[in-house]
């Protein structure tokens, strides 16, 4: 090119483009609901969210964060689970959030914890004294709580025979009860296998199974609930075993049981004389 000749570009737009067809801000698709349960008793709240990118999930108490010892949070598939352990009077109305995040958005949702304290319930006994020397009467005092008890325990000393019983005060009717608790058991693969759970209350009682401390299905053809909370096992796979629990709820309130484990052992194949 020599001086003189002119160079000429032609002005043009560039455009950089990228997809934002899935890219979404984060947002609550199954929030947690108020939760109502006996003091020293476990609450759990449930928090799902959607988003691109997947969002974060995280639970706030009263606007802030308790301390560890008495609450847990674990990722379940789309959110979180926060676990409130050994609940307390003095929660009673605690505020649960849930707030889910990313750099697109956010969303929040709120429930409530409500606390029965049950330990305001009262001893019912029937007390004797100066009894006649190696006497044993027969003693009868009728005695009836007016809501379930909360347990019952029968003392013997000497030859004296206390019944005491726990009664509730502030429960109310229909709260749900766990009359059979699921045990620790073992079977082998492919076997059929349950755990049992049987709740009742008023209305009945919706029941939740976590395994290892995530609620799981129980509506498909190999895992279903049956009776009034069981979940049995049809053809037992290696990844069924694990820590389970069954949570029993109504509008009324809430219960968990205690965790039992499912050992699921590998099938003996049998060749003649041999065991493999």
């Amino acid at each position: 090119m020599s001086v003189g000749d002119c160079l000429t570009i032609e002005s043009m737009t560039l455009t950089c483009t990228h997809s934002s067809k899935n890219v979404g801000p984060a947002k609550i698709i199954e929030g947690p609901s108020n939760v109502k349960v006996v003091a020293g008793e476990t609450a759990l709240f449930f928090c799902r969210a959607t988003g691109n990118p997947t969002p974060t999930v995280n639970f706030l108490l009263d606007q802030t964060i308790s301390h560890p010892r008495f609450r847990a949070s674990v990722t379940i598939p789309d959110g979180s689970l926060l676990r409130l352990t050994k609940t307390h009077r003095d929660q009673n109305g605690l505020q649960v959030q849930c707030v889910a995040r990313n750099h697109v958005g956010g969303d929040s949702a709120t429930a409530h914890l409500t606390v029965y304290d049950v330990n305001a319930a009262y001893d019912r006994f029937t007390p004797f004294t100066d009894l006649p020397k190696n006497a044993f009467p027969n003693v009868t005092q009728g005695l009836q709580c007016n809501k379930l008890p909360i347990y019952t325990q029968m003392i013997r000393i000497h030859q004296l025979l206390l019944n005491l019983m726990k009664c509730p005060t502030d429960l109310p009717e229909g709260y749900p009860v766990i009359h059979s608790a699921p045990k620790s058991a073992s079977a082998a693969v492919g076997d059929v296998s349950q755990l049992d759970c049987e709740v009742s209350g008023y209305p009945q009682p919706t029941v939740i199974w976590t395994k290892n401390e995530v609620p799981i299905p129980t509506n498909g053809q190999r895992i279903t609930v049956v009776g009034t909370g069981s979940i049995r096992f049809e053809h037992l796979l290696l990844s069924d075993e694990g820590h389970y629990e069954c949570l029993a709820t109504n509008n009324v309130g809430s219960v968990l049981s205690s965790k039992a484990y499912l050992r699921v052992k590998s099938k003996s194949i049998q060749h003649g004389s041999l065991v493999y």
